[in-house]
């Protein structure tokens, strides 16, 4: 199955383009980053798990993992590589990405920890972490529609953090 993923992804990825290099000021929540310019991102196609509303219940509690995981990644100061999909913005003005963190120049693809999703692109590999949040049971998958290019992953990887008992699953 790891396989399969694999191929799938390089095969998307091989026809993306990739429109901006930016680096984070700072972490919102876990699936919002502020950029050094002033913009805010929303990762396309999960939702950080941090506000839970319990069904017929007013009661509501936040989880900070998800922030927290996404904090421990020190990303402030770092160049992000953004990739956008049909919709540039959320109803927010936010924009809409699927947001690479580079790890090394060459193929180090092998040394992600688990939980971790890494693809390797032109230049090096990155880490996806849109998917590394799903697959690390930090977020869940939302489409966004027509922003859909990794719903099949997503929902893949969702499925094996939970069956794998990581992040809030535990």
């Amino acid at each position: 199955m790891k396989k399969r993923i694999f191929i799938f992804l390089f095969l998307l990825l091989a026809s993306t383009s990739f429109a901006d290099r930016v680096k984070v000021q700072g972490i919102i929540k876990g699936d919002i980053l502020q950029l050094e310019d002033g913009q805010s991102v929303r990762l396309i196609g999960i939702n950080a798990l941090e506000d839970l509303i319990f069904k017929n219940a007013s009661r509501r509690y936040e989880r900070t993992e998800a922030t927290d995981f996404v904090k421990s990644l020190k990303l402030e100061g770092k160049e992000l590589r953004l990739e956008y999909d049909n919709k540039a913005e959320d109803d927010f003005k936010r924009t809409y990405a699927y947001v690479y963190l580079k790890v090394c120049n060459g193929n180090c693809i092998n040394s992600a920890k688990e939980g971790e999703y890494f693809v390797e692109l032109d230049d090096g590999t990155y880490n996806f972490l849109n998917a590394t949040l799903l697959k690390s049971g930090y977020a869940e998958p939302i489409p966004v529609r027509p922003n859909t290019k990794y719903l099949k992953l997503f929902q893949e990887l969702f499925v094996e953090a939970r069956n794998n008992n990581r992040g809030i699953w535990k």
